[in-house]
């Protein structure tokens, strides 16, 4: 059982996503497919699983196969029934059919029970749905819920769950992690981990790709490159490897830059051989033998570095992107020393009690990390704190003068904005001219700061987001889940900026990497425990 991909080219009209991919899966292989969003890594997983068809190169594929989309829907119903597979629901309904008919006894009415039993019994539907159930309880979902009821993580939950019930040789799964808390991270990778089909997995979690695969594959820039080891290992691998080829490059330019020059020289040496004026008082036929055979003596000499040149051809320079580009704007102002003061907050929301006797001081340079089940009330708190919902009870005290940024899950902080250029002023009202243009062009977003942000992408308003978050001259950042949306580098690029930033950070995260990374403190929610990191 495998699944293979040889010499595989890939356009859209006269887009190139890939040329010449090669990649081979099999049974128990767990391998992750890293890339930039909008290179190409879910067009990949289309063509192994055969919802579309490759311009060039040849797939192949034997096994069961089960697919995650990173876009799908739910039927309606409970999760407990809408989450088994077809085939399973299908052999249950005849099942209780035969089984009601038994109320009229026959012999044929026996038969027909024995039969659907039988049925049900070899396709493992007496295993399946305990097996749904514990895959449910693993990903914080009730059976008992109803598809229409679900939030967009939920139902996302939900999705991952019905795929991973029905048992298959092969996973091919596009986001996985996006929208699951830590104890659900945590039951996932012991799934992968200890499950003997192959994997083939796009996250943005490093630390669930450093748990989980053995090997990457990597798209860039069209190509589609091997390495080894789990995500930490292979960046590591490709890091030496660029720095080799870039060792390389330099080097032979180096060559071809000192090779130009002697050709200069000979060539000037030819020209003046060829000057009669420098020949003196020797008689003609002697200064133009002697003209001649220095002339040719530099014309060879000449075509022979122009040679060596030619054969030493030309090596690319090594890639690396710069996501971000910082735009150096100086100094931030301090702010206030006591930042921020909750006491005995409680907060209630749709008749729901969400926190009580909440107490908590953050001081300057002070980065907290809300942690904990998805549900249990961190955008709640954030939004109280940005004055976005009423308190029940208690204080929140902000410090004298404090300037505030937030960010939303789903960027929900750009609504108030008409263009980019009022949202990165809005940012940092002292943006130049120049350095907006140059910040947009950092980021790949339009040219045009007077662009509507209604016509951005998802991708793009998300890195408009990040650009924002690059400039603020605010004291006090409060951001609902960062890592949303955004792909490796991005959430590299985050990390760094986070890292450098002066101020005090507030932010709801389950990305395990940056909470190591970034956090001085978490708070737990809803059991409010406070853990103060060295």
């Amino acid at each position: 059982m495998s699944l293979i991909l040889k010499r595989v080219t890939k356009r859209y009209a006269d887009n190139l996503i890939f040329e010449n991919a090669n990649l081979e899966l099999h049974a128990g292989d767990r391998v992750g497919l890293l890339g930039r969003n909008g290179s190409g890594k879910t067009t990949l997983m289309k063509l192994l699983t055969k919802l579309e068809l490759p311009d060039a190169g040849e797939v192949g594929a034997s096994g069961r196969l089960a697919y995650l989309e990173q876009r799908s829907e739910l039927e309606a119903g409970s999760l407990r029934e809408i989450v088994l597979p077809l085939r399973h629901r299908q052999l249950k309904a005849e099942l209780e059919l035969s089984q009601h008919n038994l109320e009229i006894p026959s012999t044929e009415n026996l038969e027909r029970f024995a039969l659907a039993e039988e049925h049900f019994r070899v396709a493992g539907g007496y295993d399946i749905e305990a097996r749904a159930e514990s895959i449910l309880a693993g990903l914080g979902l009730n059976g008992d819920f109803s598809s229409h009821a679900l939030s967009g993580g939920q139902e996302r939950r939900a999705l991952l769950a019905r795929l991973l019930i029905e048992p298959s040789d092969f996973y091919l799964l596009d986001e996985p992690t996006n929208h699951l808390d830590l104890e659900s991270l945590v039951w996932l990778e012991n799934f992968v981990n200890s499950s003997e089909a192959g994997f083939l997995i796009v996250s943005h979690d490093r630390t669930f790709l450093d748990a989980t695969i053995t090997r990457c594959y990597e798209l860039e820039r069209q190509k589609l490159t091997e390495y080894p080891g789990n995500y930490s290992e292979a960046m590591e691998v490709k890091q030496v490897l660029r720095e080799s080829a870039l060792i390389a490059f330099e080097n032979h330019e180096r060559k071809v830059k000192q090779l130009h020059i002697e050709a200069q020289l000979a060539a000037q040496q030819a020209s003046r051989a060829e000057n009669k004026h420098r020949v003196g008082s020797r008689d003609k036929t002697t200064a133009s033998h002697l003209m001649n055979r220095a002339s040719h003596k530099s014309g060879r000499r000449t075509l022979a570095l122009e040679k060596r040149i030619e054969h030493m051809g030309e090596l690319e320079k090594p890639f690396e992107e710069n996501f971000m580009t910082r735009i150096k704007l100086g100094h931030l102002n301090h702010g206030p020393k006591e930042v921020l003061t909750l006491e005995n907050l409680r907060l209630v929301r749709d008749e729901k009690l969400i926190l009580e006797g909440l107490n908590l001081h953050v001081r300057r340079g002070e980065r907290l990390a809300l942690i904990g089940a998805n549900g249990g009330g961190k955008s709640s708190l954030i939004k109280a704190i940005l004055g976005q919902i009423s308190i029940s009870s208690g204080k929140i005290l902000k410090g004298v003068g404090l300037n505030v940024y937030w960010a939303g899950q789903n960027t929900e902080e750009l609504e108030e904005f008409q263009t980019l250029k009022d949202a990165l002023l809005a940012a940092n009202p002292d943006l130049e001219t120049r350095e907006l243009f140059a910040l947009l062009a950092s980021l790949g977003l339009p040219k045009d700061p007077t662009r509507a942000i209604t016509t951005l992408s998802g991708g793009q308003r998300t890195r408009l987001s990040l650009a924002r978050l690059s400039v603020t001259k605010a004291h006090l950042l409060i951001l609902d889940e960062p890592t949303n949306n955004l792909d490796i580098d991005a959430i590299g690029a985050l990390e760094k900026l986070l890292l450098e930033f002066s101020g005090t950070i507030i932010f709801a995260s389950h990305d395990r990497r940056l909470l190591e990374n970034i956090a001085s403190k978490t708070l737990e929610i809803p059991s409010l425990k406070l853990e103060v990191r060295d």
